[in-house]
């Protein structure tokens, strides 16, 4: 990603090359070289690969002798991998200068970053007044090499090669990024925002890397610089108000900065949280559950806000979650399981029992999680919905009928029916020997399983004679712990 200059008028190219486009016109020939390099660039600053293309098919028809817009395909091609590509456009179309030498680097046999470096600086010691693009490329190559060091240890001399500052410092930021250096980073677009201190972009950008940094105060800062630049500029927007969000104590803030933007929005799942959990904060609950319907009508295949859906407890959850799964093409178990579980370990039964409850309908459980199920629903209280899951089990699905079932259901069955027809529950349910029942019971150790039947004939005797029976001192369910998987 590059900014060169200058911006506002490349950005503007950019648009209406963009609306020509969209709107079925062929406006391409009223556009020079140079505006046709501006407008790449800016896509690739914006990653519009579809841009990025059809400007190179612009300029290959009306330019076709551009070694710029040749120079660009070939990079075009090395960034897809199409090897063939790069090295027919390198033996066609290289002049030999500096953008085509790194490109040959970088299409050839990797070399060490020892060697890359020192070709590298061979070539920069003959070189003076590197474009923006040259610059961008030469950053790329020395930190793919892995030679980020040497990027930071020749920043000076670099310096005295490039013809705009900005753009070098914008990019030595961003491999700084990439190599999880961000006080440098942050250094760099300190400078950048003291070279060019009414670009609301580099504030932006320095508001969001503050708050990758934990330091917050120091984010909204950068962000008020925006926003006092471009009010409505949605990166300094968002920073901002991650930024407050952090600081659990303005909610309100939050709420006004977002609420405006919001439409915009819809489709960014951080934006959509940020804004119900600080609505929410404020008490106003029903306006979160309204939005995150409407957010989840338009996005229903994201599942963040499922998930806010889930902790709001809204009534129609479940066929919210039923068409979750039906745009999760995957329908890992696995993946499921353990979104249940983040629930389950933080408190959240009747939130796992719901994600347990929507693949067991729609695709059925591993024998190990419909254990878990069970053990969730039952953490829930739901206990109706397993006392008639213990029900159907005994009449019609016999192989599938579990211990853990079992001692769920007949508690369940107590729990909401009361002790004579728990005690009838069981009686049909000892007449099943659990030894049979082994190979569809998941049970690796047998003496689980005659565990398991010295319970059930306790749980008779306790049920047979005593008149009061204080249900919580016989259910080993009580307090329920973490789940690992």
């Amino acid at each position: 990603m590059s900014i060169e200059k200058p911006k506002d008028e490349r950005r503007e190219l950019y648009d209406k090359f963009r609306a020509g486009l969209k709107g079925g016109d062929e406006t391409s020939s009223f556009y020079d070289e140079d505006d046709l390099i501006d407008i790449y660039d800016q896509a690739a600053d914006l990653e519009d690969e579809y841009v990025k293309i059809e400007v190179l098919l612009a300029g290959s028809r009306l330019y076709p002798d551009s070694e710029a817009l040749a120079a660009r395909k070939g990079y075009l091609f090395f960034a897809y991998d199409l090897q063939d590509g790069v090295t027919d456009t390198i033996r066609r179309r290289s002049t030999g200068s500096l953008l085509w030498k790194v490109l040959e680097m970088r299409a050839a046999e990797a070399k060490s970053s020892d060697e890359t470096v020192a070709r590298l600086r061979e070539l920069l010691e003959a070189e003076n007044d590197l474009d923006d693009e040259t610059v961008i490329q030469v950053v790329d190559l020395a930190s793919a090499a892995g030679a980020y060091e040497w990027l930071k240890e020749n920043e000076s001399f670099l310096r005295t090669k490039t013809t705009y500052l900005p753009t070098l410092l914008y990019e030595l930021h961003v491999v700084a990024i990439i190599n999880d250096d961000r006080p440098f980073a942050i250094a760099k677009l300190e400078e950048l925002t003291e070279i060019d201190p009414f670009t609301a972009d580099y504030w932006a950008i320095l508001a969001e890397e503050q708050l990758n940094s934990d330091n917050i105060d120091a984010a909204i800062s950068a962000a008020d610089y925006a926003l006092a630049i471009s009010s409505d500029h949605p990166g300094a927007i968002i920073a901002k108000a991650r930024a407050l969000t952090r600081t659990e104590s303005r909610p309100q803030e939050v709420i006004d900065l977002i609420e405006p933007v919001i439409d915009d929005k819809l489709s960014d799942p951080s934006v959509a949280e940020m804004y119900v959990a600080a609505l929410i904060h404020v008490g106003r609950q029903d306006t979160a559950e309204k939005f995150l319907t409407e957010f989840n009508d338009r996005n229903p295949w994201d599942r963040s806000a499922v998930n806010l859906l889930l902790l709001l407890e809204h009534p129609e959850i479940s066929v919210l979650l039923d068409r979750y799964y039906s745009y999760d093409t995957e329908h890992s178990e696995s993946e499921w399981t353990e979104w249940a579980l983040t629930h389950y370990n933080s408190g959240g039964y009747r939130q796992a029992a719901m994600i347990l409850g929507c693949l067991y309908r729609q695709q059925g459980l591993s024998i190990e999680n419909e254990i878990l199920y069970y053990s969730t629903l039952y953490a829930a209280e739901f206990y109706t919905a397993l006392a008639a899951m213990l029900d159907d089990m005994i009449e019609n699905h016999l192989e599938r009928l579990t211990p853990e079932l079992v001692m769920a259901g007949i508690l369940s069955v107590f729990r909401t029916k009361g002790k004579t027809a728990a005690r009838h529950a069981l009686e049909r349910v000892m007449k099943i020997h659990p030894l049979e029942q082994t190979s569809r019971w998941g049970i690796d150790n047998t003496l689980k399983a005659i565990g398991y039947s010295s319970m059930f004939g306790m749980l008779t005797k306790i049920l047979e004679t005593s008149d009061r029976v204080n249900i919580d001192d016989i259910d080993p369910f009580i307090a329920p712990k973490p789940i690992r998987h």
